[in-house]
């Protein structure tokens, strides 16, 4: 059978009056022994968002007396699975020991994968004090870890945990440094929810009332502070937009509810806009500490053609950004988007171009999608980190591509190709500080180029 369970309990009964009494320092043994599929039991557990299979077998045993309890035995998980719902983490080939010695309980074992090259490994005990609230201290390290796995954001790093307290009180304490963050920004706005009044029918049957479902079990109370170090590679892409940045993340409050403040800056990057390309010249993306995870974003990206200084702008919230254009001299945005797209004035488009000029309104409100999702899926498929396609850069140059490739985590290299001949050239950027890098560069024609490269994030 699956579960075998003895009890050796002395008891003392009487008739007068009738009683029946455990003396609490005779002896006592026992001991208890499963061996099942968790997938089987799993949904018998209250908890909402979380998945488990996997192997697990308990074997424990207990003796001495009632007033001097003594344990051993333990738990393992063979071949486990942990799956949390909200945030896409993924456990994988999950192996975890739990040895109990006398009144602690020990994690002689813990080991993960994330399912590809990511690796958990931890340590700790628990203390069997149920009048203290079962305290303990358990240790994890992650190495490459795909922390996050949601369509709006996929992060891999290194890190270090501590979690300690009690089961109803505990504070998660650590530092992780990310190695790869793509974030997505929606290339169409969410439809709204609409929420709908229910009523229930048909609840009694034969006048008996349908059992309650039951509540689940509310999480104890884990407490964050967990400092999210971003030195590079943070990609934020959608709707145009094709960057990277750098930044620095503070996690605080509740597991279930916590808050994110910080933010990250840029570090290279363009932005299209109605198929014109444009450099990113400032940038910031403002975590503001509220539960969702929705930041503030706030870029601005420069491009001169034809004597028209034009600036576009992304602003708001990232699941509904603002997109918006001004010049320099001033025009109206109609007008600016008539000189980007026909080079002429609105009082000189045709009905079909009327008609165009309506669609780009529409995308720079965000009905319409935007062209970045072809390049996004060759982008994962070569294995590249940069890949897009940049505007001219004079009359000549016209249009070209530019891909990239972190070789390391302080080296970056850089191509270029023109759709002109001699328009192609190669670049490797070093940083040799946070804020400085060094920089060089090789053209089709034999040019060659070196510089220094200063930024400070604020």
């Amino acid at each position: 059978p699956a579960l075998q369970m003895t009890a050796d309990l002395p008891l003392r009964a009487q008739a007068d009056p009738l009683s029946v009494t455990l003396p609490q320092n005779e002896a006592i043994s026992g001991s208890l022994a499963w061996r099942g599929d968790l997938a089987a039991i799993w949904p018998a557990v209250p908890i909402v968002g979380h998945r488990l299979a996997g192997t697990g077998e308990l074997d424990a045993s207990f003796a001495g007396t009632l007033a001097a309890p003594r344990y051993s035995g333990g738990l393992a998980i063979t071949g486990g699975n942990y799956e949390n719902l909200t945030t896409g983490t993924l456990l994988e080939d999950l192996e975890l020991e739990l040895a109990v010695d006398e009144r602690q309980l020990r994690v002689a074992r813990l080991s993960a994968t994330d399912g590809g090259a990511g690796r958990l490994n931890g340590e700790g005990s628990v203390q069997l004090a149920p009048d203290r609230g079962f305290p303990f201290d358990i240790e994890a390290a992650i190495s490459e870890f795909a922390l996050l796995r949601r369509d709006e954001v996929f992060l891999i790093s290194d890190g270090e945990v501590r979690l300690d307290g009690t089961v109803a009180e505990s504070l998660a304490k650590g530092r992780f440094e990310t190695k790869t963050v793509e974030i997505t920004v929606p290339e169409r706005l969410p439809p709204e929810v609409v929420e709908l009044q229910v009523t229930e029918v048909n609840r009694e049957v034969l006048g008996e009332k349908a059992p309650p479902e039951p509540a689940p079990i509310e999480p104890s109370d884990i407490q964050l502070d967990i400092v999210l170090a971003m030195p590079g590679r943070v990609f934020v892409r959608g709707r145009g937009l094709d960057s990277e940045w750098r930044g620095e993340l503070v996690l605080t409050g509740p597991a279930n509810q916590s808050a994110i403040k910080g933010s990250v800056g840029l570090v290279r990057g363009q932005l299209q806009v109605l198929n014109r390309f444009f450099t990113l010249t400032r940038g910031s993306v403002q975590f503001d500490g509220k539960p969702e995870l929705d930041p503030i974003v706030d870029i601005v990206a420069e491009e001169t053609s034809g004597g028209l200084a034009i600036t576009a702008s992304i602003t708001g919230r990232s699941s509904r950004p603002t997109v918006s254009l001004t010049s320099s001299p001033p025009l109206p945005e109609d007008e600016i988007l008539s000189r980007v797209l026909f080079d002429k004035s609105t009082t000189e488009l045709s009905a079909l171009e009327a008609v165009q000029l309506a669609d780009a309104a529409a995308e720079l409100s965000g009905q319409s999608g935007g062209s970045g999702q072809a390049l996004s899926a060759a982008r994962d498929l070569i294995g590249l980190d940069v890949l897009r396609v940049e505007g001219s850069a004079g009359a000549e140059a016209g249009p070209g591509v530019a891909a990239g490739k972190y070789l390391r985590e302080d080296v970056y290299v850089g191509v270029k190709q023109g759709t002109t001949a001699g328009t192609g050239s190669a670049s490797v950027e070093v940083d040799v500080t946070p804020n400085l890098s060094i920089v060089t560069g090789i053209g089709q024609t034999g040019t060659s180029n070196i510089g220094l490269k200063w930024q400070w994030d604020y």
